[in-house]
């Protein structure tokens, strides 16, 4: 039942250069779902760990690990303890920010559970600059399992959603946000 993330880093020619494991704090079914790139080489990891033994609920987990695979910064969440939230998407923007995704309450990607779309910007020391969950009429549960930016900073995010009677087929979805462009550097310069 011990599940850990692992991130490995290799160069060019396929040799490893590090190796990284996390075990969440109840020994569980951890999973890392997402991975993306910063541009100093370091990576952003986001998936979700579970908090105790079988049965207990998990906990969406973001962390940004250096190019030698150092912790810069982890956080858990946004939601509180027992909040069953799990991150599925990642993405890094020109200015460095965190973009996270994934489904707060239980939403599993063969369509049992109900959750909602859970959505979280980190600046680049990783403070949480905003967090939105949300459904829509045409989906009134759902989870984004992809995200990413274009060069303008807009943000694209897909998923799936239940609908129809009763929530009993399940569709996919696009969504496009529009976000200002990065406020402290030019579009593009920051690491």
């Amino acid at each position: 039942f011990n599940h850990d993330w692992a991130v490995r880093k290799s160069d060019e020619s396929g040799n490893v250069l590090w190796n990284w494991t996390l075990g969440g704090a109840g020994g569980g079914w951890d999973e890392a779902h997402a991975l993306a790139p910063y541009r100093d080489g370091g990576v952003l990891v986001a998936g979700k760990v579970q908090q105790g033994g079988p049965g207990s609920p998990y906990s969406w987990q973001v962390m940004r690990l250096s190019p030698s695979g150092e912790v810069r910064w982890t956080r858990t969440g946004p939601g509180g303890p027992g909040d069953d939230s799990r991150a599925f998407a990642a993405a890094v923007d020109g200015c460095g920010r965190a973009l996270v995704a994934g489904s707060a309450g239980i939403f599993s990607r063969t369509g049992s559970g109900r959750g909602s779309i859970l959505y979280s910007e980190y600046g680049q020391d990783g403070e949480l600059e905003c967090t939105w969950t949300g459904t829509g009429s045409a989906f009134p549960s759902a989870a984004v399992l992809g995200a990413g930016t274009d060069r303008h900073g807009a943000v694209f995010l897909v998923g799936s959603g239940f609908t129809g009677p009763g929530g009993g087929y399940i569709d996919a979805f696009i969504t496009h946000m529009d976000r200002p462009s990065c406020p402290d550097f030019p579009l593009g310069g920051a690491p």
